[in-house]
């Protein structure tokens, strides 16, 4: 391995995206990039925190099913989120819904 791309293998970039842009630890190796959820994807976290289904939030936003998994697992990524507990305490101190 050249000296450079062992260089580059250790180095760690880092994206901005205005103020929205947050650095989550996760544990001493690992950083990952958090940012606030996008309207689109709020509205996908307020369906599903209400009890919908992918198909059911599919059918409401006029998105396909897949479309809606994949927001879902993008929030949930992005979010440091491991399940639909999380999602719902995140959404109510969020202010998106509210009990």
């Amino acid at each position: 391995m050249s000296k450079r791309a062992g260089s580059f293998a250790k180095s760690k970039s880092k994206r901005r995206v205005g103020k929205q842009a947050v650095f989550a630890v996760i544990s001493d190796r690992e950083t990952i990039f958090r940012r606030e959820p996008t309207r689109r994807e709020i509205e996908v976290i307020r369906l599903i925190t209400e009890g919908y289904k992918n198909r059911e939030v599919a059918e409401k936003m006029g998105i396909s099913t897949k479309t809606v998994e994949t927001h879902r697992a993008n929030i949930m990524k992005r979010l440091a989120l491991r399940n639909i507990a999380d999602l719902i305490r995140y959404a109510i101190q969020k202010g998106i819904i509210e009990i």
